[in-house]
């Protein structure tokens, strides 16, 4: 059975709108959802998770039912492993390289992320079609959804 993955992104990121959006275009059977960073507030234990890992409050957080909390290159490769092929395959394959190297690249790109792609003054604002997949209060929160959310984090 296919789990569900919440998955917090930085909202006024550029870089991060367009990784979002290739991950909606590219999905397959799995249920992904986004919120945006700046929608929450993270609990201790994710501060704690995060701060153990060498991650940054702003690193794309990668939430998925009795797994642990997934971050930086992680997070990115569980949630590109639910793509299409030839996506899906590259994330398996991605998986492989060592979690320092991977993440000396994410990071690389973390730190120059607004200088090269910009940033809006807003969270992003999803169209019609796609706004199902983004939550942006406890109220959206689906009800097949089979994740302690507040275990991580509670709305703002």
């Amino acid at each position: 059975m296919k789990k569900s993955k919440v998955v917090l992104f930085d909202g006024v990121c550029l870089f991060c709108e367009g990784w979002v959006n290739f991950v909606l275009d590219n999905a397959q059977n799995e249920k992904v959802f986004f919120i945006p960073l700046q929608k929450v507030e993270l609990t201790d234990l994710s501060k704690e998770l995060i701060d153990r890992f060498g991650g940054e409050a702003d690193s794309i957080l990668c939430i998925t039912e009795n797994e642990p909390l997934n971050i930086k290159s992680d997070a990115s490769l569980k949630v590109m492993s639910t793509l299409k092929f030839p996506y899906g395959l590259l994330s398996k394959i991605a998986i492989l390289v060592p979690r320092f190297a991977r993440n000396l690249v994410y990071d690389f790109v973390g730190r120059n992320r607004y200088k090269i792609w910009g940033k809006r003054d807003n969270c992003i604002i999803p169209d019609e079609e796609r706004r199902k997949s983004f939550i942006n209060s406890s109220n959206e929160l689906p009800p097949e959804l089979k994740i302690d959310c507040n275990k991580y984090f509670k709305f703002i």
